[in-house]
């Protein structure tokens, strides 16, 4: 580990541990104590998955790959290793909004090709974006409104949050902090 990125983990912990309202549900949702689970649905291609992904200290290689797959770009049936950092966002959300409903996948990886297919039909997609890396996920979570999503979300102050009111999606992704 760098001395940067020592120092960007530093200052995450210390301002995590400094907000006590937020700190609790947090540590307690990642524990090591406890298996990470989460319920994912791709109304696209019909999947859904409801798995541990995370349990005694280590992600689950099986589970990661099996996300990876419903997580895959349905246009061109390709797949990439989804970030697992991605799981654990999706896995944070749902704890602070205390919300365990079956989460809907909108848009996962794509490819650079269905990437720019989408750019020239007009779509608002990044020709850098982060769902090529297999590092965004656009999102709806049953049971809560998109507004309380997107600022559970910025809470959470970690990676990428679009707001999307008239598509009526949040994107998430383990990018840069920012917002829009």
């Amino acid at each position: 580990m760098n001395r940067r990125t020592f120092l960007q983990s530093a200052a995450t912990c210390a301002a995590w541990l400094a907000t006590p309202a937020l700190a609790m549900p947090f540590r307690a949702a990642t524990s090591s104590e406890y298996p990470r689970q989460l319920k994912l649905h791709n109304p696209y291609t019909g999947e859904r998955l409801n798995l541990p992904y995370w349990e005694d200290g280590q992600y689950i290689n099986d589970s990661l790959v099996a996300f990876s797959h419903l997580l895959r770009d349905f246009h061109s049936d390709a797949s990439r290793a989804v970030d697992p950092g991605l799981l654990d966002l999706l896995y944070q959300l749902q704890n602070r909004l205390d919300n365990f409903n079956e989460i809907q996948v909108i848009s996962a990886y794509r490819t650079t090709d269905t990437n720019r297919l989408l750019r020239e039909q007009g779509f608002q997609v990044s020709d850098r974006s982060m769902h090529t890396e297999a590092r965004a996920v656009d999102i709806v979570l049953p049971g809560s409104e998109l507004r309380e999503v997107r600022r559970a979300a910025n809470s959470l102050k970690q990676g990428g949050v679009g707001y999307y009111p008239k598509q009526g999606f949040i994107h998430l992704d383990t990018g840069r902090v920012r917002y829009w």
